[in-house]
């Protein structure tokens, strides 16, 4: 995780987010999260909220804040995904 938040530092985000791919794909919570702000910052959240959900469903506290009554994600109507 520390080489692809390095990439994404130098400039390099394509290989930051298959670096962060490949951890997320092995199950760490916090490069599900990382990657999901890459991707959202590059495509938009359609395609980011599948990671921050994986990484809430893995235990990432501010992923899972975003899915509780009240977050960005919660879908109750009030979100961008609602």
């Amino acid at each position: 995780r520390t080489l692809a938040l390095t990439a994404r530092a130098e400039g390099r985000p394509d290989a930051a987010e298959r670096m962060l791919r490949q951890a997320a794909e092995a199950g760490d919570a916090e490069s599900m999260w990382e990657l999901g702000r890459l991707v959202e910052h590059r495509r938009g959240m359609p395609e980011a909220e599948p990671w921050f959900r994986m990484a809430a469903d893995h235990g990432h506290t501010v992923a899972k804040r975003l899915f509780r009554p009240g977050g960005a994600l919660h879908r109750d109507g009030a979100g961008p995904t609602g």
